[in-house]
């Protein structure tokens, strides 16, 4: 990203989240193993325990994988969907893992915006943070779809990004601040 070294393109390699129990690491689909990923990465580089701040998860649409079977499946006449591949399609299942996986019982938001998601989530991180005056772990992920949804929603990738935000710094953990409306956020 700094155009130090050429961009090779490649797919992202994912390893299932040892956080989770061995049922859910099984069924976790690449959105939640990206998701999951970047947000323990957050909390650790904020010194922060990942089940301590409220959370905000960003994503324009569901599982694009799980999505493409369960259209095939029901195009082919097989209304036999699985319970799990259902239950994952969804655009709020990672937070339902982050939950599991930080044994987190803070509050938590899911928001799904098209191409305004990650923007939508940081409004939403920004608001949680004013009104639970708690730090606020922002997720944004999407995953790839397949031929044909692939056509109308061109996503090549799995992809995530987490931002800790709080209203105070920290020192030596900070590495960014945000000016909204005179007032500051930090991550």
């Amino acid at each position: 990203l700094a155009g130090q070294t050429p961009y090779q393109k490649q797919k992202t390699v994912l390893s299932p989240p040892a956080s989770l129990p061995p049922a859910e690491r099984r069924r976790a689909s690449p959105g939640v193993m990206a998701a999951l990923q970047v947000g323990h990465e957050a909390c650790a580089m904020a010194g922060v325990r990942p089940a301590d701040p409220a959370s905000v998860f960003a994503s324009s649409g569901g599982d694009g994988r799980i999505c493409h079977a369960i259209c095939s499946a029901l195009a082919s006449g097989d209304t036999m969907i699985s319970p799990t591949q259902f239950h994952n399609s969804v655009h709020n299942a990672i937070s339902g893992y982050w939950g599991i996986a930080a044994a987190a019982m803070t509050p938590s938001s899911v928001v799904s915006a098209y191409d305004g998601s990650f923007s939508a989530g940081l409004l939403e991180a920004m608001t949680l943070l004013v009104s639970e005056q708690r730090p606020v772990l922002l997720i944004a992920c999407d995953s790839d779809y397949p031929h044909p949804l692939y056509d109308a929603r061109p996503v090549p990738d799995t992809f995530a990004v987490a931002l800790l935000l709080t209203a105070t710094p920290h020192p030596g953990k900070t590495i960014a601040q945000l000016d909204f409306c005179g007032d500051s956020l930090f991550t």
